[in-house]
């Protein structure tokens, strides 16, 4: 452990968001999920199941991950957050992925055909959007996407709309950023949200829609 330590430290450090420094209870949840693993891959698989399958709702981008383990929800920047903090916490290197992609119109439609409310106040979505997920060191990089949680996803697909993130390149041919940090990033994306009047409900609105998605 102490090698791959020193040999991804920018990948293990805390921040303001992924505050495991401050708040001992992230790294009390680890511990407790991974008693029985054997190896490092083994651990993230366990704290990744922890985390995919907190409820997916619509939310700030720049969420503490102490909050979002206390509120047992989050939007993909706060489950990835939290993701990061857990794994970090118990000395496993991880990343914040940033996608460049199409915006969920269809489920923008299906949620304002149900929902009148939310059709007369909701802004049009833009055509790009933003989706965080997370690299895991375990011998090697691999990807862990936990945005969704399992019962969100079905309800998805049963809807007719994909589950997938359409990668959409900016100017330079790039759709994928990568942060060790991404405390700036987090900060400048919520000031920049397309939803400012309005916003909290809107956003409650939009999350019922996803728990009629669930059912």
């Amino acid at each position: 452990m102490n090698k791959q330590n020193n040999t991804f430290t920018e990948y293990l450090k805390p921040s303001r968001l992924c505050n495991f420094d401050e708040v001992p209870e992230i790294k009390e949840v680890a511990l407790k999920l991974t008693t029985n693993c054997e190896d490092f891959k083994q651990q993230a698989n366990c704290i990744f199941n922890f985390v995919k399958v907190l409820p997916f709702r619509y939310d700030n981008w720049d969420v503490k991950a102490s909050e979002t383990l206390l509120r047992g929800w989050g939007m993909c920047s706060g489950k990835a957050n939290l993701l990061v903090a857990m794994l970090r916490a118990i000395g496993i290197p991880s990343k914040y992925i940033v996608l460049r992609c199409r915006g969920e119109l269809e489920l923008y439609r299906l949620m304002i055909k149900r929902n009148d409310r939310l059709a007369r106040i909701c802004p049009a979505l833009p055509e790009v959007g933003n989706h965080v997920n997370v690299e895991v060191y375990s011998g090697k990089w691999h990807v862990y996407e936990v945005a969704r949680d399992p019962a969100l996803e079905q309800g998805l697909i049963q809807s007719g709309i994909s589950i997938e993130f359409q990668p959409l390149p900016d100017n330079n041919g790039s759709a994928r950023y990568v942060f060790a940090n991404f405390d700036a990033w987090a900060s400048k994306r919520q000031e920049s949200a397309y939803i400012n009047n309005n916003r909290q409900k809107i956003l409650d609105l939009m999350n019922q829609e996803l728990d009629r998605i669930r059912l």
